[in-house]
């Protein structure tokens, strides 16, 4: 209508009258909401010092206001597009919809007044119930397909040609299949790149303007290479959808949210296009006149269905490029903290994904610094953080101080430890010390009583080996030799069996039964050899050794 169709009728003199929607929002007092629309677009047409104030619009119908701005020699053409809006604003206003055709039937009945509705085409057998009022029922109709892959090439090769430039078939080619790429999903559920039948000629329109910005004044063909050179189709869809984000995001919207809507909500996990159901002044957190301006941009596409609309990606060829640019500037523009606690909301909230060490107290910094810019997300995560860091300082709090109690206690135990052996030696020295001394007395009694009791004596110097030998300390020399000496006092060696001389050595056993004494040589046989006899005691008392 804008490139062909306007422009011709003007050049037939059709007073050609601004565009109009239905879609102005509700009616005023008593007035149709529908015509009210239809009045207020055509009076935006006109200066602001000729418009007619809104009291006077109101009490206006169609053909009364055509009347007052359409000179009576003119034919006019009243354009209504997106018509679909008629259907789709308020399913149940159903009268009102009948009084408005009504007054477009009164107007389209002056033959001086023409009507083209441009509307999509799944919606046309729903005007059926309202067609009676209107004068030839739109009986005549012309259907617009969508951009085919011929008319996309005669798009690219007709705008050059007419100044002298050609655009080579093959790169022409090129082009529009890169552009027609669509996602469709097989029967198991896997996707499939496929080559579409049309394409969307704001897509078009962008990569051919980036070629054509590119080209050298005097070039006269456009190739390969100059495709190449401006750039992949990915590369130009994300540079327009980029300057789209960031003229919506002038208006109070910040560019973060418009992409995160983008990333979070058009585009499925899997790659698909989403689609987001219209809210009351925002939808799924992205404000609707934002929305609105990105449906004006062909980026997002809105779609009425049974009385609400849903928005989505206005092409499957936007996924990708949509995708790379959004992930690039979250990693250029968001800090560790906002990378993060997103990863960390889109998996489910796992303890996992927490911040911890340098990495927390950067993200702590930040955060510090830039509090109005945290998202409710971000102050959640954030604040999990801040509490697993403090649970982790208290586990090692705990540690430490278990630690410190486990090496006190060792060191305690060490040092009872020593204090009980040192103590422990120090008794065992001391019974020791009191045994030697004891048997040292026993043997000096044993001497001292040898001239007058030779008997007592040798039983002094048997107490006086006891003593040292039963606790398995070595006799002491004094007991040794009191034995001795009581032995040969008491003329025993002359009694012991095998001795052919004096006693040499005497000895007492450990176990208290023998003593054994040595002499100088003992008979065997034919010859002489030294030998041991043993005197056995049977019985020993304080009073008698008895043999």
């Amino acid at each position: 209508m804008q490139a062909a169709l306007i422009p011709l009728l003007e050049d037939r003199e059709f007073a050609v009258l601004p565009v109009i929607r239905v879609n102005a929002g509700a009616a005023g007092s008593g007035a149709n909401r529908y015509l009210r629309s239809a009045i207020l677009a055509l009076e935006e047409g006109f200066p602001a010092a000729e418009q007619l104030p809104v009291e006077d619009l109101e009490s206006l119908d169609l053909t009364a206001y055509l009347s007052r701005r359409i000179p009576p020699d003119e034919d006019a053409l009243l354009i209504f597009d997106q018509f679909e809006e008629i259907l789709t604003l308020d399913p149940t206003d159903i009268t009102a919809k009948h009084a408005f055709f009504e007054a477009i039937g009164r107007t389209l009945r002056e033959r001086r007044y023409w009507a083209l509705f441009s509307m999509r085409e799944d919606y046309v057998a729903a005007l059926e119930p309202y067609l009676r009022h209107m004068p030839n029922r739109l009986d005549v109709r012309f259907r617009l397909d969508l951009l085919s892959v011929e008319g996309a090439r005669q798009a690219l090769h007709e705008p050059p040609r007419e100044v002298g430039v050609t655009f080579e078939a093959n790169a022409v080619n090129r082009l529009i299949d890169d552009l027609r790429r669509v996602n469709v999903q097989r029967p198991d559920g896997t996707i499939e790149e496929q080559l579409g039948p049309h394409v969307e000629p704001v897509q078009l329109q962008v990569l051919g303007l980036r070629i054509w910005s590119g080209l050298a004044p005097d070039a006269t063909t456009i190739s390969n290479a100059d495709v190449a050179a401006a750039g992949d189709v990915n590369q130009a869809l994300g540079d327009y959808y980029a300057d789209c984000v960031k003229a919506v995001a002038v208006n109070g919207v910040s560019e973060r949210t418009v992409r995160t809507w983008f990333d979070r909500e058009l585009i499925t996990p899997q790659g698909v296009r989403g689609q987001v159901l219209q809210g009351q002044g925002t939808s799924a957190g992205l404000e609707n006149t934002a929305i609105r301006a990105l449906v004006d941009a062909y980026l997002v596409r809105a779609e009425p269905r049974r009385g609400a609309t849903w928005f989505e990606l206005a092409h499957d060829r936007l996924i990708t490029p949509v995708r790379a640019g959004n992930s690039a500037w979250f990693a250029a523009n968001l800090s560790t903290l906002q990378r993060q606690a997103d990863l960390w909301d889109r998996q489910g909230r796992p303890n996992g994904l927490l911040l911890r060490g340098d990495t927390l107290q950067e993200a702590e910094r930040w955060a510090a610094a830039n509090s109005a810019m945290l998202t409710p997300v971000e102050q959640d995560f954030l604040e999990l953080c801040r509490q697993a860091k403090r649970q982790a300082e208290r586990i090692r709090n705990l540690a430490i101080g278990a630690t410190i109690l486990a090496i006190a206690a060792s060191l305690a135990f060490v040092t009872a430890l020593w204090f009980f052996n040192r103590a422990e030696e120090q008794r065992r020295l001391a019974e020791q010390n009191a045994r030697l001394s004891r048997s040292r007395e026993l043997a000096a009694a044993a001497v001292n009583s040898l001239p007058t009791d030779p008997q007592h004596s040798l039983l002094l110097s048997l107490a006086a080996i006891d003593t040292t030998q039963a606790a398995g300390e070595p006799v002491t020399p004094e007991a040794q030799q009191a034995l001795y000496q009581a032995v040969q006092l008491n003329r025993l060696e002359r009694e012991l069996r095998g001795h052919t001389a004096g006693l040499r050595a005497v000895a007492y056993s450990p176990d208290g039964t023998t003593i054994a004494t040595t002499g100088a040589m003992v008979r065997c046989g034919s010859g002489m050899r030294p030998t041991a006899a043993r005197m056995r005691c049977l019985k020993v008392t304080p009073t008698r050794c008895m043999l």
